[in-house]
């Protein structure tokens, strides 16, 4: 049971009315999607990109550190607390391992590598934000995941404890 103000019982709305896509724009996007764009894959590969995991031996216990990971992941440091932003290590978005984009470069830290995570943050539950076999294998330490809601679904029917996972109204 959904107890959002923003959910009509089948979907989230936005509370300021916007016209996402107009009447007669998927074609058209359909057509920009499909047409070859310079630029949009680099020349050559950009990295490669190391984090040394010996960074994360201690957290920034006055201050803020981030350290990117590509894309929209990030390992946040502030205050004595540490969060993960999107996990993404897989090497395609997409529900099959040999379609959808490709990332441009390995994340700069092995999943194995990762220091303790307090809190994993999850912006929303698209494939280049939301990692499953990564979710799985932090939140097996005891991680909590603070998520938008809906997601905690998702993170349940994949095993998560519902006890871990905090989730939060738009």
């Amino acid at each position: 049971m959904n107890n959002s103000d923003h959910y009509n019982g089948k979907i989230y709305l936005n509370p300021v009315p916007t016209e996402v896509m107009p009447k007669g724009s998927f074609w058209r996007i359909m057509r920009m999607y499909l047409q070859r764009h310079e630029g949009v894959i680099p020349s050559s590969a950009p990295g490669p990109f190391k984090v040394n995991p010996n960074e994360f031996k201690s957290t920034a216990s006055n201050g803020l550190k981030i350290t990117w990971l590509g894309h929209s992941g990030s390992i946040i440091d502030i205050d004595g607390n540490r969060f993960l932003t999107d996990p993404l290590w897989c090497q395609r978005a997409s529900p099959v391992a040999k379609v959808g984009p490709k990332r441009f470069f390995q994340n700069p830290i092995a999943l194995n590598e990762l220091p303790a995570i307090d809190r994993l943050l999850i912006s929303h539950d698209h494939y280049d934000h939301l990692d499953k076999s990564a979710v799985q294998q932090i939140t097996k330490k005891g991680t909590r995941i603070v998520c938008l809601k809906g997601v905690a679904a998702i993170l349940q029917a994949w095993g998560v404890d519902a006890g871990q996972i905090t989730e939060l109204d738009w």
